[in-house]
């Protein structure tokens, strides 16, 4: 379990870097306490947006992206269907983007969930419709959620 403060956690990142296993364990760590807080943060301090994807073996999967931008790259060796998709809007809303509109429906007969955390909460969407054969002509196969703020 992690008890370490944000500060702390940014200077680990910073030293080991975004792309180093220390740094994938610490955000895998974070994913596996439902850590959302700390994830934002630590997207907000590096102004980045960070993906992680959490797979049908609950394997986690951490990519960064730009500040505006991160996609739903199913990485190699992963298994469907995905349990989870969060991402990070760092110093933004949070809000489905038309990148993410379009990431969920292609997605929406292997993703369980999406969460994307933003600077005034947590907003999520679970699928209605996973695995299923038919598909979901004029509506979406994904609930409809309100932010829920962090405090």
């Amino acid at each position: 379990m992690i008890i370490l403060q944000i500060q702390e956690i940014t200077e680990l990142i910073r030293i080991n870097g975004q792309d180093s296993e220390k740094t994938t364990q610490l955000i895998s760590e974070l994913t596996t306490q439902k850590d959302w807080d700390k994830i934002y943060q630590i997207s907000e301090f590096f102004g980045q947006e960070i993906s992680i994807l959490v797979d049908a073996q609950e394997r986690i999967f951490v990519d960064w992206g730009s500040i505006s931008r991160v996609e739903l790259t199913p990485p190699l060796g992963s298994v469907v269907p995905f349990k989870l998709w969060l991402h990070t809007h760092p110093r933004n809303q949070a809000f489905w983007s038309e990148t993410d509109q379009y990431s969920l429906f292609i997605a929406e007969r292997i993703l369980e969930q999406a969460i994307v955390l933003g600077m005034d909460g947590i907003l999520s969407t679970s699928n209605t419709n996973l695995l299923e054969l038919k598909p979901s002509i004029n509506q979406s196969c994904w609930t409809l959620e309100q932010v829920a703020s962090w405090s």
